[in-house]
């Protein structure tokens, strides 16, 4: 098992390795996401994604690009990426330096792009970032996965249980 310092790499580190795991026949799956607030919902896309391929990356949003309102993410990317990383689940995690994984997506040609199918709706617009994340990983070769989820978000436990959050971020999530 790997050591949660070793799974967090950079594009360029991860290459060889994926390209290495992908001459071996393993199967690589992406999943994208902000992951702030970890929660059992995350956890359990997490590991359904797994179930799809060999090899989990996660590519995970860097704070500068995160639009979940103000004061957010409430964790910081090297917080959000120890904790990704200390998942079993979880092989490597890939800070992604844009609003979406198109370069990753593009760079490391994963077999599968793994979203949780609560974000189905999405497909219906076509200007949404899954319908980008969409064409992207076919334009590869890849497929769209979409997995189960559990209908559990991190807004609505910050909305829920923490009342102490600033007005900004309060009127934003109710």
């Amino acid at each position: 098992m790997k050591s949660s310092n070793n799974k967090i790499k950079s594009l360029e580190e991860i290459i060889p390795i994926i390209d290495k795991l992908k001459t071996v026949g393993k199967k690589i799956v992406l999943s994208h996401g902000v992951f702030d607030l970890l929660h059992y919902g995350h956890i359990y896309y997490l590991q359904q994604a797994k179930k799809l391929g060999d090899i989990l990356v996660v590519s995970s949003v860097i704070d500068k690009f995160v639009k979940k309102g103000p004061n957010r993410p409430i964790f910081n990317e090297k917080i959000r990426n120890n904790s990704l990383a200390a998942l079993e689940c979880v092989d490597y995690i890939i800070p992604c330096h844009d609003y979406g994984p198109w370069d990753i997506i593009t760079t490391l040609k994963p077999h599968i792009y793994a979203k949780g199918e609560d974000s189905i709706s999405q497909l219906n617009d076509p200007g949404s970032g899954l319908n980008k994340d969409k064409k992207k990983i076919e334009s590869i070769g890849g497929v769209l996965a979409l997995t189960k989820s559990i209908d559990i978000h991190s807004t609505d436990l910050l909305r829920n249980y923490f009342n102490n959050l600033p007005p900004s971020v309060n009127s934003f999530i109710m």
